[in-house]
């Protein structure tokens, strides 16, 4: 989860560009390629998170907010899943679906969990 938690944070952050950064093409790739040598060590949540970010890699950036959805779905504290589809609901212009990913995890934070607040 350490090289998708990176490929995540460097495609939000926008100062690497897909198409035009070749070492982070490399990177990408490095990361789908991780992906398929460890399918069977993967979790089926991180499995998801890879195809999210080689979704939102690939310019499909709705698609990547609905399979970080359904992470949360499953499993509604994960910070990851919730910072990069609001991120991207964000870049997207979806002012209601941003207050509605939050909105529905909500309930299933309180404040003995990390990250709380």
């Amino acid at each position: 989860m350490g090289r998708a938690l990176s490929v995540g944070l460097d495609l939000m952050g926008t100062g690497r560009s897909v198409l035009l950064d070749e070492d982070f093409q490399k990177d990408i790739k490095s990361l789908e390629a991780m992906a398929e040598n460890q399918v069977n060590l993967l979790t089926p949540r991180e499995k998801d998170h890879v195809k999210a970010l080689l979704t939102w890699a690939s310019g499909n950036w709705v698609e990547a907010t609905n399979i970080w959805e359904d992470v949360l779905q499953s499993h509604p504290t994960d910070i990851l899943a919730l910072k990069l589809a609001h991120d991207t609901f964000f870049y997207l212009g979806y002012q209601k679906e941003m207050k509605d990913s939050v909105e529905k995890v909500l309930p299933h934070w309180s404040p003995d969990i990390p990250l709380y607040g």
